[in-house]
């Protein structure tokens, strides 16, 4: 699951990476054709994060815009992650975590980030 690029995105408190293959574009708010934007802080059961962007996510009912506070940069997964065992978790959708290694990642995020399977977000 964690071969080839992916998109990284700010979800406070987490930096999260979900694969670029399955994300068609990444767009402001104000640029969405129409698209209804799904805080992905809610999906993932958190506090409301602030929304600047949008990552428009291929699904089986048509694209999704899940909103983040901002995406940051496409590139490999950081090595050094682990996955997370479905037992440990409520959103059962989570996968594996990552050291936050990036270069000018905002204040106040945690020190891992979180590998989301973008394909799960479509149906929920």
């Amino acid at each position: 699951m964690t071969a080839g690029l992916w998109l990284y995105a700010v979800c406070r408190p987490w930096i999260v990476a979900l694969p670029a293959l399955s994300v068609q574009r990444v767009a402001p708010l104000d640029d969405l054709g129409g698209l209804e934007v799904t805080p992905l802080s809610r999906l993932l059961g958190l506090a409301p994060s602030p929304i600047g962007a949008a990552a428009i996510v291929a699904g089986p009912q048509g694209p999704r815009a899940l909103g983040v506070e901002r995406c940051l940069q496409v590139a490999l997964l950081s090595p050094g992650g682990l996955t997370i065992p479905a037992a440990a978790l409520r959103q059962r959708r989570l996968a594996a975590c990552f050291p936050v290694t990036l270069a000018a990642v905002p204040e106040g995020l945690a020190p891992f980030g979180l590998v989301l399977d973008a394909s799960a977000w479509t149906s929920a």
